[in-house]
């Protein structure tokens, strides 16, 4: 995984479920946390959680673009694939 986000020649960013705290914990310990300082969104950043679309609507603000399929959202979730397709976004289900 590592080499890929080192390699990843467009934008991308870490939208979770959990907290920001969680996430640096996470990634730091697999060290990814390097690859994405700075591009971590947490559903406690919007108002409404996943199946809702809003984390990842607002992760493509933050980044700077437009959500409506001109993302590729990887999840883990079938709650998290509902709210990618709630916002227009391609997705990929891993399990």
């Amino acid at each position: 995984m590592e080499i890929l986000l080192s390699n990843l020649d467009i934008p991308f960013c870490v939208a979770s479920s959990g907290s920001h705290q969680k996430m640096r914990t996470t990634l730091g310990r697999t060290g990814l946390l390097r690859h994405v300082e700075g591009r971590l969104f947490s559903t406690s950043d919007v108002g409404r959680g996943k199946p809702f679309p809003d984390i990842y609507l607002h992760a493509a603000r933050e980044m700077g673009t437009p959500a409506s399929r001109r993302c590729l959202v990887v999840e883990d979730s079938p709650t998290g694939v509902e709210g990618a397709i709630k916002g227009g976004d391609d997705c990929i289900w891993i399990r």
